[in-house]
């Protein structure tokens, strides 16, 4: 039984802080660290544990770290090439063993524009309290939401 940091130590890389990656484990941590998990206790491959729903398959798998019956364990050569060609055939099958990155979410651009706002000094200065829409700063705001397609829903303020 070896504990991560032995392994870590053995094959020094125990300067280097590696982030678990439960979505690529195959890929980023048994291919790049020769390195795996062994005896894990869920019917599904190893996962973020807070993905495992029912509690009695938390404690099967607390109770096997703890009893040292699942640990980290070092692949000789021979291991990492049969399991890496292993992990291909099964990605080549249609089992979805290497997940791709998610895409960075945009900014949408055309979002809805903000009412024009006339302050008071405005209309103190002897300009007219007019906007696009017509009518007073109300009535832009209520054709802004309409717009926007919120007014429509039933929107209403309360004091």
């Amino acid at each position: 039984m070896c504990s991560a940091d032995n392994i870590l130590q053995k094959n020094n890389l125990a300067s280097k802080k590696i982030p678990m990656n439960y979505d690529n484990y195959e890929k980023n941590i048994v291919e790049v660290y020769a390195v795996a998990i062994n005896g894990w206790t869920y019917e599904k491959s190893v996962c973020n544990p807070g993905k495992i729903g029912r509690r009695e398959h938390l404690i099967k798998l607390l109770d096997a770290l703890v009893k040292g019956e699942c640990s980290w364990v070092v692949l000789s050569e021979d291991e990492l090439s049969e399991r890496i060609q292993n992990n291909h055939k099964r990605q080549a099958s249609g089992e979805q063993v290497y997940k791709s990155r998610k895409a960075a979410r945009r900014q949408k651009t055309d979002s809805a524009k903000s009412v024009q706002i006339i302050c008071d000094s405005d209309l103190e200065n002897g300009e007219e309290d007019s906007n696009e829409l017509g009518g007073s700063n109300m009535d832009g705001l209520e054709g802004s939401l309409n717009d926007a397609g919120t007014a429509e829903q039933g929107l209403q303020v309360t004091h």
